[in-house]
């Protein structure tokens, strides 16, 4: 558990990092545009797009 909680600190040192419980992840996805999403799921897992602006607009 030590170890967790160490990469945990690490992981939300970052600022752009946020750290949320599952319920507030759902929340977020529910209000997100469907299309949006859908084009997010075509993404490999791991998968970076080139220009994050193509899949943050619908």
């Amino acid at each position: 558990m030590k170890s967790v909680e160490r990469a945990l600190r690490d992981i939300a040192a970052h600022p752009d990092v946020r750290l949320v419980s599952f319920r507030q992840l759902v929340e977020w996805l529910e209000v997100q545009d469907p299309a949006v999403l859908a084009k997010l799921r075509t993404l490999k897992v791991g998968q970076q797009p080139a220009d994050w602006r193509e899949y943050t607009t619908a």
